[in-house]
């Protein structure tokens, strides 16, 4: 876990995990009162492919909407 100053009066946190191939981030921002949150998942399927998403989340986690998703793969 890491919490930095932003020099704009806003608190950032980060927390992660790590858990079968698959590396989860949370990005939490507190503003004016309100609480935003992203969170980012790099899957990892095998040697050759991994899949990276971004989410948002405008109710403290309770529901995240797909933002970004990219699919890597070697061919």
């Amino acid at each position: 876990m890491v919490a930095m100053d932003s020099e704009h009066g806003s608190f950032l946190t980060y927390d992660g995990s790590l858990s079968e191939g698959e590396i989860t981030l949370y990005w939490y921002r507190d503003q004016e009162k309100k609480r935003l949150q992203s969170k980012y998942v790099m899957t990892i399927a095998d040697s050759s492919q991994f899949e990276f998403s971004s989410y948002l989340s405008t109710d403290y986690g309770e529901n995240w909407a797909l933002t970004h998703q990219r699919v890597y793969s070697r061919k």
